[in-house]
């Protein structure tokens, strides 16, 4: 008995400790989460880019000269020149304004020269001052078509004898058999009468870094099953950070170009946009650049009851480990039932293998996640302390013994107690005559 009464109240006390660490854990994770989300409320919608490209000619001053070459061109604007070649936006920025652009090019390798005001030549890109010749030729033969300026005006003669004047056209140059000029402050083809723009175009990933985090937080938290997606080719895609949301706008990283092929699991989608990993590293992209896979991911678990076997970490809403996916903290010894396997074997954009897993949310409802499958163990029944725990050699006689003795040390402690009562009285007694006694002798 005494066994017993000692087993339950050790138990009770080990409950009442866990619960009141857990409560104490979800608190503190609660803190934590009302500050990461302190903008998620601030009515921003994620918006992922639709395109990074920009043009030169939206944010430049005065063309003062130019060159082109068969897969880039150059600009004077102002003191620097600006090169575009393969998509990409190059400056160059010099201490004096920048009077006259050319290039060379020879077996692909282009060369391309500038003068500043001070009278000095570069070659780009490496910027080297050098020596070259910039004498422009007024006539342009271009087989039909021949152009040429005469007192400040460039004209088309269509040969033999039709000349045709190009209004606001200026700064008549060839490159590679072919004849430019500037109109409307744009580089311009001529094709005969008729002038096509060259476009200037280069890719720009700096609105990459100001995509408003808006709900995202709440859609890590509360997406369902394990979803992958590919991504379509030639897509941009963009690195983000899944752990910090202390601001308005998500911290990003390098932004790139989607491979053939490539997949990625899909954590949440959130306004015009989704929130993928690959491995340990996380993207934002465009919806409606991705597309389900279709795969068979799950797999039977080995067991159905399962015992947290780490200290503490968290049940995350999708098989990640990212911390804006965490739903709840769980405990050394906390049980929950695996529902499916999911390996990273299978399914290798998972940083490891992962269970889904049924658990009891803070309202107590049944809940789905995913837990990394080194963080559980099988719950067996035989680690089951149950709910009381009998001596092994109890025996109905034993229990007699057990009374009897009772019995017999309460009688013992009532005699001891009578006896001190007895002498102490005793002794009062005595102590009373006495006294009583001398004051007789003396009267």
């Amino acid at each position: 008995m005494c066994y017993n009464f000692f087993v339950k109240m050790t138990k009770y006390f080990k409950i009442k400790y866990l619960v009141a660490a857990l409560s104490a854990a979800i608190i503190s994770v609660g803190a934590l989460s009302s500050g990461s989300q302190a903008f998620a409320d601030a009515g921003d919608v994620t918006e992922y880019p639709e395109i990074f490209t920009e043009s030169v000619y939206d944010n430049i001053g005065q063309i003062t000269d130019y060159a082109v070459s068969s897969a880039s061109a150059a600009i004077a604007d102002g003191n620097k020149v600006i090169i575009i070649s393969n998509d990409e936006k190059f400056e160059y920025d010099f201490g004096y304004n920048v009077r006259a652009v050319d290039c060379t090019e020879n077996d692909g390798e282009v060369i391309y020269y500038c003068r500043d005001a001070g009278g000095k030549t570069y070659s780009l890109p490496d910027k080297t001052e050098t020596e070259h010749d910039f004498t422009v030729e007024d006539t342009v033969p271009t087989g039909k078509f021949t152009y040429y300026t005469y007192e400040g005006i460039i004209y088309s003669l269509e040969l033999p004898t039709t000349a045709t004047p190009l209004d606001g056209c200026s700064l008549l140059k060839e490159y590679n058999g072919r004849a430019y000029v500037v109109k409307d402050n744009k580089i311009h083809a001529l094709n005969g009468t008729q002038t096509e723009v060259v476009n200037l175009n280069y890719t720009d990933f700096k609105s990459a870094g100001n995509i408003a985090v808006g709900d995202s937080l709440t859609r890590l938290r509360t997406f369902g099953s394990a979803q992958f997606v590919m991504l379509a080719a030639g897509a941009y895609k963009t690195e983000v950070d899944l752990n910090d949301f202390s601001g308005r706008y998500f911290k990003t990283g390098k932004t790139s170009a989607a491979t053939e092929g490539e997949t990625a699991l899909l954590l949440c989608t959130t306004g015009n946009a989704s929130l993928v990993i690959n491995g340990s590293q996380c993207y934002i992209t465009l919806t409606k650049n991705t597309e389900p896979v279709t795969r068979e991911a799950e797999t039977e678990p080995e067991f159905t009851s399962a015992t947290v076997c780490v200290p503490y970490d968290f049940v995350y809403a999708s098989p990640s480990l990212v911390d804006g996916a965490k739903i709840r903290r769980i405990e050394w010894g906390e049980q929950v039932k695996p529902l499916a396997k999911l390996s990273a074997e299978q399914s290798p954009e998972l940083t490891c293998d992962f269970y889904k897993i049924e658990f009891k949310d803070d309202s107590g409802i049944s809940r789905t996640g995913y837990i990394p499958c080194t963080f559980l163990t099988e719950h067996k029944t035989d680690d089951v302390v149950p709910d009381e725990i009998t001596d092994p050699n109890h025996s109905e006689d034993d229990l007699t013994k057990t009374v009897m003795i009772t019995v017999m040390v309460i009688a013992l402690v009532l005699i001891a107690l009578g006896y001190l009562v007895y002498v102490g009285t005793s002794g009062k007694n005595k102590k009373s005559q006495k006294s009583k006694d001398k004051q007789d002798k003396s009267s």
